[in-house]
């Protein structure tokens, strides 16, 4: 590869297809791209944000290091603009793989990262969700399901409620936390919600944790005002924690169950189940091709959004036929991001997959143009509570797909 940086045909077409949701497109030019010159960061990056994607991560990780090595030595003002974002994607492959001691360099030279990388840093070297007893399967019961299931964890001689959801990243504890368990800090940064508004979370490390009978140590943790918009929780259960077992969600039973990533074919038992591929992005986000009556788009999956089955933007709601003109219709909804008042719309049709519900309810109003175009291709609505409750429901992290099942 030359001194200079300039992105091949085949990587430009590659990156115009990603922005246009066409994965297996996008992977097709990348790959015609190394076949062209095996030192292509553009096509090796590429490649490796979409293992990423697949939560492929051994395979992310060679790939985005090589992108980086190219990146590196070379002395051109355009590579500027590649290195933070193929630096980004390196850092949560690393983060997710829990090799901390390698991530929290990367993180501490992106912006806002410092917090975070303070946080990975304290393990020095130990490692994260370390747990007592070799067990087959954990079940948590439900102490409620209104408007959200919510379960019990244990810190000290205490239990309290969280809620499990996929829309938020670590264990997310409510900050009065700090003071009553006596718990680190290591920094604060700000995040985006799907409205828009800005929250500020810290960094904290929960030294052991009580899951049933199974006890965990060194659990990682983000600080934030929970019981601002739900004073009756502790706090919630993210993707960073869950990711860790096939995590079986059953409505119907009342329970969660989460067994050790070890175990084979987990959903196998289930009488009927469907399936639906998703994608892992960044550090926690969980996507999905998603159908709003004949719009076909990507959602977020957060089953910890209470209030609707579907929240989307007003552009999204219009482009699937929905009915705006009931200016009375508004709806309360609560998420990790806290609460807001959105006009409400039904959707004859929505669909994860092959597993659709009939009238459904959306809330629109939310997505602003930086989260709804994040990673380049447009993520146009976020599945909710209401759809994941009218069935149980799993996610296989290794294969990277969800499950429905009766």
């Amino acid at each position: 590869m030359s001194d200079s940086f300039q992105a091949s045909n085949a990587a430009a077409i590659a990156d115009a297809l990603w922005d246009s949701a066409d994965f297996a497109g996008a992977e097709a030019a990348w790959q015609r791209a190394l076949g062209e010159d095996a030192d292509d960061p553009v096509a090796l990056h590429g490649l490796g944000k979409l293992q990423l994607a697949r939560n492929a991560l051994s395979a992310a990780a060679l790939l985005l290091e090589r992108a980086l090595g190219l990146l590196t030595a070379l002395d051109h003002g355009a590579v500027g603009e590649w290195l933070p974002q193929v630096q980004q994607d390196l850092a949560w492959c690393y983060y997710r793989l829990d090799r901390y001691d390698l991530a929290a360099p990367h993180l501490a030279a992106l912006p806002d990262g410092a917090g975070l990388a303070a946080q990975l840093a304290a393990f020095a070297g130990r490692t994260p969700y370390r747990m007592s007893a070799d067990v087959a399967e954990i079940q948590l019961p439900f102490w409620g399901n209104d408007p959200l299931p919510i379960v019990p964890l244990r810190f000290g001689d205490r239990e309290y409620p969280f809620v499990i959801d996929t829309g938020s990243s670590q264990l997310v504890i409510d900050s009065a936390f700090l003071a009553e368990l006596s718990l680190p800090r290591y920094g604060m940064r700000e995040v985006i919600s799907a409205s828009g508004t800005p929250t500020l979370i810290e960094h904290t490390i929960i030294p052991e944790l009580l899951l049933d009978t199974v006890r965990m140590a060194d659990v990682p943790a983000e600080v934030m005002d929970v019981r601002r918009f739900a004073p009756q929780l502790g706090g919630l259960i993210g993707t960073n924690f869950l990711q860790r077992f096939f995590v079986d969600c059953d409505w119907s039973n009342e329970r969660l169950t989460l067994r050790p990533v070890r175990q084979l074919d987990p959903f196998d038992h289930w009488q009927r189940a469907l399936s639906a591929p998703c994608f892992y992005m960044d550090s926690h986000i969980l996507l999905a091709e998603t159908q709003l009556n004949d719009l076909t788009t990507m959602g977020y999956l957060a089953s910890g959004m209470a209030g609707a089955s579907v929240a989307c933007a007003a552009h999204t709601a219009l482009q699937a036929g929905l009915d705006l003109n009931d200016e009375a219709a508004t709806r309360d909804a609560v998420s990790s991001g806290g609460g807001q008042t959105l006009q409400s719309a039904g959707v004859p049709r929505l669909c994860v997959g092959d597993q659709c519900q009939r009238d459904a309810e959306a809330l629109v109003g939310l997505f602003p143009d930086a989260l709804a175009w994040r990673y380049g291709f447009n993520v146009g609505a976020m599945v909710g509570h209401d759809f994941f409750k009218a069935q149980r429901w799993g996610i296989d992290f290794q294969a990277m797909r969800i499950f429905f099942g009766e």
